[in-house]
């Protein structure tokens, strides 16, 4: 499959296509084992991977290794069929031909790990949803492969090509006619987790990496999902309702969880969590009361249990709490 997706023509390619183009004839003129076809391939791969039409930090990403591996392994070999096909389309651009193969290599890798995000697939059989929001991600991907950067991602398992392919592919799933919003800034994150429970404030986190957001680009419907998936299984706990701050029933451990997580449906949305003196001075009882109920859930079995299957459930993820 050829992905001509994206076509890059802002004046500083367009001036580098046409040195390109040179010197893929002068590499033409020598035989394709030389020294001299080598040192100009060389050059020619290069000038193309640092463009801005490359992604500059996926360099480390083993994906994206492999692929170009075999990437500069068939660039050499096919300059005269680039020679033939730019013939017959003039628009067709030295870095157009070579990512267009990268990015080939990298989908048919992707396809082939076994990797690929198939949640719900099964009971999409015999219908295009499946099929559909595949082919839409691969798209999106030939187009927006150059702003990949890992650190967009707080999660380690989506901040690779292939998680960032799965959280796009997972999102057009989940909102097939909804288009893919557009990538945003680097974010200011920030962690918003429960704690291992000093009553100090200084607190480690247990949650996922929340940042905050006020729109509704990718990474913003990305985290509403996974707080409203938190939130919910929360609520749904016997246990955590059970379980108060002594001869204070109104303040349960499921109570202080949920002040303790963002809300996003509120209006405003509340991104930020609230503090323990927040909490202290709203329910007039010690800080130190408050967090030691609020750990309590973390000595309990059965609402460990309890939530990491809820979790499981909405978003096929273990290991949350």
């Amino acid at each position: 499959m050829v992905c001509n997706f994206r076509n890059d023509r802002d004046e500083d390619l367009k001036s580098l296509d046409a040195e390109l183009r040179q010197m893929v004839e002068e590499a033409l003129r020598h035989p394709l084992a030389s020294p001299e076809r080598r040192k100009i391939v060389s050059r020619i791969h290069l000038a193309i991977q640092t463009s801005s039409a490359f992604p500059e930090h996926a360099g480390a990403d083993k994906d994206y290794q492999e692929a170009l591996k075999r990437t500069q392994q068939w660039f050499p070999k096919n300059l005269e069929q680039f020679r033939q096909q730019a013939a017959l389309n003039p628009d067709l651009t030295v870095i157009q031909w070579y990512k267009n193969y990268l990015i080939d290599r990298l989908l048919l890798q992707f396809s082939r790990s076994g990797k690929l995000y198939r949640r719900n697939a099964l009971t999409m059989e015999g219908t295009e949803i499946y099929p559909q929001a595949l082919l839409e991600t691969q798209k999106w991907f030939a187009r927006h492969l150059h702003e990949y950067n890992p650190a967009r991602s707080a999660d380690p398992s989506q901040s690779t090509l292939l998680g960032w392919f799965n959280q796009t592919l997972k999102f057009k799933l989940n909102h097939p006619n909804l288009p893919i919003p557009p990538i945003p800034p680097l974010p200011n994150t920030k962690r918003i987790r429960p704690e291992v429970g000093q009553d100090d404030g200084n607190l480690e986190s247990a949650w996922d990496v929340i940042g905050e957001s006020e729109d509704y680009s990718y990474e913003d419907l990305h985290r509403r999902e996974r707080i409203a998936a938190i939130r919910a299984c929360v609520q749904h706990c016997d246990g955590l309702r059970r379980k108060h701050v002594p001869q204070r029933p109104d303040v349960t451990c499921q109570t202080l969880l949920l002040l303790r997580l963002p809300d996003p449906d509120e209006h405003p949305p509340r991104w930020v969590e609230y503090s323990w003196p927040e909490l202290e001075q709203k329910f007039d009882i010690p800080r130190s009361k408050l967090i030691n109920c609020f750990n309590r859930y973390r000595t309990d079995t059965k609402c460990q249990q309890c939530l990491e299957r809820c979790l499981h459930q909405k978003l096929g993820e273990d290991n949350l709490f």
